[in-house]
């Protein structure tokens, strides 16, 4: 923090835990330590994916922000191809908010019916998939299938607060598969030529992943659905969010 030019980049995109990431919330990954990381997180005071509120998560990266001293942001915005459709740059709070007003359209779903299958993309931020197929469950029918598509020759990331480190263990705020509620879904075929163990290990419900290396064997998987099936398809589920979900949330609240 002795530097006179600090220079953030990133990307506003919808998050499953703080509305938007993008801003000031790099320096979490970035800059702060994991017992900062983890004080946060422990709190558990996030907000639902495509929520603009200032969370207990977003409040923590604006002190925290106040606290490292001015830094210049960039964040860009991108589709599914992952072309910068838009670009924002300045001071990290006031380029933040201006991105997620603009990010809010650009990556807003209007949900269909509930569909038999749901084909989902995790291009944007392929070694996080899980969350792609968190969205693509909210548009699937109860034991349905969802197709996750995701050539991740790295595997999945490891987080060092809610991941795990092996089927039994993983990080202070991890969860036992077992204490978990269960998903509605029947199977997700993970089509990837990288088969890895522990990528299974990063979903709620590890047993119901199925490996597919090829499109062939994906559409064996689900040819028992047969005539008639409905599906849909996601061009990236990791960047994009459900309109009416947000709005159901709300009403909750």
């Amino acid at each position: 923090m002795s530097c006179d030019v600090r220079i953030g980049i990133g990307s506003v995109t919808p998050h499953p835990m703080n509305g938007y990431g993008g801003g000031g919330k790099i320096l979490f990954p970035g800059l702060a330590s994991i017992g900062t990381t983890l004080g946060n997180h422990k709190r558990r005071e996030f907000e639902v994916v495509g929520d603009k509120a200032r969370c207990g998560l977003r409040r923590d990266i604006e002190e925290m922000t106040d606290m490292a001293g001015q830094f210049f942001k960039i964040d860009a915005l991108l589709n599914a191809r992952l072309d910068i459709i838009d670009l924002f740059a300045g001071d990290s709070k006031e380029e933040y908010y201006a991105a997620m007003e603009v990010s809010s359209r650009a990556k807003a779903m209007n949900m269909g019916e509930p569909k038999d299958v749901v084909i989902v993309n995790a291009n944007a931020k392929y070694n996080e998939s899980s969350v792609a197929a968190t969205i693509a469950n909210m548009e699937l029918k109860p034991q349905g299938d969802i197709v996750l598509i995701n050539h991740c020759p790295t595997g999945q990331m490891v987080h060092y607060v809610y991941g795990p480190f092996r089927r039994g263990y993983g990080g202070k705020c991890w969860m036992p598969y077992k204490e978990r509620p269960g998903k509605s879904f029947r199977w997700i075929i993970y089509y990837t030529p990288y088969l890895e163990f522990m990528t299974k290990m990063s979903f709620d419900e590890p047993d119901k992943i199925i490996f597919a290396k090829t499109w062939d064997e994906v559409m064996r998987f689900l040819e028992e659905h047969g005539s008639g099936t409905k599906a849909s398809i996601l061009s990236d589920g990791t960047i994009s969010y459900f309109l009416s979900i947000l709005k159901y949330t709300r009403k909750e609240k």
